[in-house]
């Protein structure tokens, strides 16, 4: 009971510390939404979250941290949900002018796209029309 009862404080203190992150990214508060998810992974390694993963990427983006954004969204569009995460990484790819791998990336997610079931076209919409608009 008291190890279940840590790691409902340990999952409770993480996405709080998410949540926070999320309000100060939304605050164009780059750094400290940064900063809070470093906290994050340093009190609690163990703690994985795809959505925590994802805005962390998107702090070093927006921090034109872009090499070390290229690496979080290189391991984010290996396993992240949906394709949000794999855009992200192509988009940052054709910033940094590697234009090749970022159009095999928009082609994967417009391909997988047209085949997709209905409800996941629909909620990547956003994305799969952005994969589209970059394709050559």
């Amino acid at each position: 009971c008291q190890k279940l009862t840590k790691i409902i404080l340990i999952f409770y203190i993480a996405t709080s510390l998410i949540k926070l992150a999320q309000v100060l990214f939304l605050k164009n508060e780059f750094s400290a939404a940064k900063a809070t998810l470093d906290r994050l992974i340093q009190e609690n390694p163990e703690f994985k979250s795809q959505d925590g993963h994802l805005l962390y990427a998107r702090c070093l983006k927006s921090l034109e941290e872009n090499e070390a954004a290229l690496e979080e969204y290189k391991v984010l569009a290996g396993y992240y949900t949906g394709a949000e995460a794999k855009c992200r990484y192509a988009l940052v790819l054709k910033k940094l002018g590697k234009t090749e791998q970022a159009q095999i990336l928009f082609k994967e997610i417009s391909d997988y796209g047209k085949d997709a079931p209905s409800f996941y076209r629909k909620a990547q919409k956003t994305w799969i029309d952005i994969a589209n608009s970059h394709l050559i």
